[in-house]
């Protein structure tokens, strides 16, 4: 006799019947193999939604299990035979690339997610004067998207004009998204102030007129009188210094 190939995972029992006699015949079911398709997935750092497909014998259970926390299940989570599995993949915030698995009756459906990207934010500052610039959150390098707040203080006896480069305006705030490079250029310049200075008929002082001077730095004058004269007085902001030539 011959016993043909049993298609399920079920066993099975036959009987044959000889001259009044019963033989009988137990044959078992196939052992449970399982397939999925595909293998894997890439995805970007903003995540997003896929699928795979289980073949399996009918009457073969599964279930599907993820591990990692960014993974999730969103259908298929347990299944008998053939069947499909929905999943969903967070973003990933961070600069370096993962991985994680879905594991179906033994075989592991492979996660990719590649990293955000970063970019590089650089600062400098120019002008006469001085001052600081702060960065919130603190760092020069961030993942894309990152909001990015810098804030520039002038020091004193400084003022600051204005930003130029990716921060415009004369705000000391500005807000920047790091989508690609980007520079900024903060603008300290130092005060300055205006020493207006004559004498009368009878001589003369150097020098003359109105003088701009920067802040923190001295400005001297001389003072001198016509020949047959001689420096009665000298008097800054209306009081008197006395009669120096200096």
């Amino acid at each position: 006799y011959s016993v043909s190939e049993n298609p399920s995972t079920a066993s099975r029992t036959g009987t044959m019947t000889i001259a009044g006699k019963t033989f009988t015949l137990n044959e078992a079911g196939l052992s449970c193999s399982y397939a999925i398709s595909p293998a894997g997935q890439t995805f970007d750092p903003n995540g997003g939604s896929g699928s795979l497909t289980v073949t399996a014998l009918s009457g073969c259970a599964w279930n599907s299990l993820s591990n990692v926390s960014w993974i999730s299940i969103a259908s298929g989570g347990t299944g008998s035979g053939n069947g499909s599995i929905n999943f969903s993949v967070g973003t990933n915030a961070g600069s370096v690339s993962r991985t994680g698995t879905v594991t179906v009756g033994g075989k592991a459906f492979v996660v990719t997610q590649n990293g955000a990207p970063q970019y590089t934010l650089s600062v400098t500052k120019n002008g006469t004067g001085t001052g600081s610039v702060t960065s919130a959150p603190a760092g020069n390098t961030f993942v894309s998207g990152t909001g990015v707040t810098l804030t520039a203080a002038p020091n004193a006896g400084s003022t600051f004009p204005g930003w130029s480069g990716a921060c415009t305006g004369t705000s000391p705030n500005c807000s920047v998204t790091m989508n690609n490079n980007l520079s900024a250029t903060a603008t300290f310049n130092l005060k300055t102030y205006t020493i207006t200075a004559n004498a009368d008929a009878n001589g003369t002082i150097s020098p003359s007129g109105t003088i701009t001077v920067n802040y923190g730095t001295a400005q001297g004058f001389a003072v001198i009188p016509n020949a047959g004269y001689q420096v009665a007085d000298v008097k800054v902001i209306g009081v008197s210094i006395g009669a120096g030539r200096s």
